[in-house]
């Protein structure tokens, strides 16, 4: 696994101040048997049910924070890289249900609001664009990897924080 954490980036913009984190990974070999005795195989960028775990290749995330007196707005971005059924790249004449899908973002959005040191107010949107998991088809129940993409859906809340000093 490589990986890259640019943090801390920090801008000086309209009166406040926006900060800027990227983090991305990049797997590089993630091996699997998927017979006793039989040779290992690179799952890394595939999806199979039965015995290769579900491993994208490289994932990102991207967050943005902007930050002017007492309001900040918070922006993140998780960014999944798409997948190959592995059984289609073991054997293309394979007929599953789903050959590939491709690459999905979700995006996250919050404002806060700080009243004072102790208290502040929430209020947001996970999965802002209500995208929908990919359909793996293999995936029993789920129908998709619940480890990776979020099936929930669009998703509004409101917080309120009080910190006991």
């Amino acid at each position: 696994v490589c990986s890259s954490d640019l943090s801390d980036m920090d801008f000086y913009a309209a009166g406040g101040q926006l900060a800027i984190k990227l983090m991305a990974t990049h797997v590089m070999e993630v091996s699997s048997k998927p017979h006793p005795g039989g040779p290992k195989e690179d799952a890394v960028g595939t999806f199979n049910f039965w015995w290769a775990p579900t491993v994208p290749g490289n994932r990102a995330n991207l967050s943005l924070n902007y930050a002017r007196d007492n309001w900040f707005l918070n922006w993140r971005i998780n960014w999944i890289d798409g997948l190959r059924n592995i059984d289609t790249v073991n054997d293309p004449t394979a007929a599953p249900v789903i050959r590939a899908i491709g690459s999905i973002s979700h995006h996250d959005l919050s404002f806060v609001y700080e009243f004072s040191e102790r208290l502040s107010v929430v209020v947001g949107a996970s999965n802002l664009l209500d995208r929908d998991p990919p359909m793996m088809a293999q995936f029993g129940q789920s129908n998709t990897a619940t480890e990776l993409y979020d099936v929930f859906g669009r998703r509004y809340f409101l917080r309120l924080n009080y910190k006991v000093l």
